[in-house]
């Protein structure tokens, strides 16, 4: 059963899609980075392309003995 009455719709719309993808090679910045002892450094880790989302970077500190210290820089 219908009434007879027809409805008729038009539009547009726009969706964004974002594609998940791994990350390039990482580096990290500046290629040879020179401290002194006490002294503040800035050091950057990057990757080209960066990949989605976007990844995170932890730096760890190799202590003397050869092993990796549980501490996060």
């Amino acid at each position: 059963p219908s009434s007879g009455n027809k409805a008729e719709r038009f539009g547009t719309a726009s969706v964004a899609v974002l594609v998940r993808h791994k990350p390039g090679r990482a580096y990290i910045s500046p290629d040879h980075p020179i401290a002194q002892e006490g002294a503040g450094v800035v050091l950057t880790c990057s990757a080209k392309p960066p990949g989605w989302p976007v990844p995170q970077y932890r730096w760890f500190r190799e202590i003397e003995t050869g092993d990796i210290k549980s501490s996060v820089l």
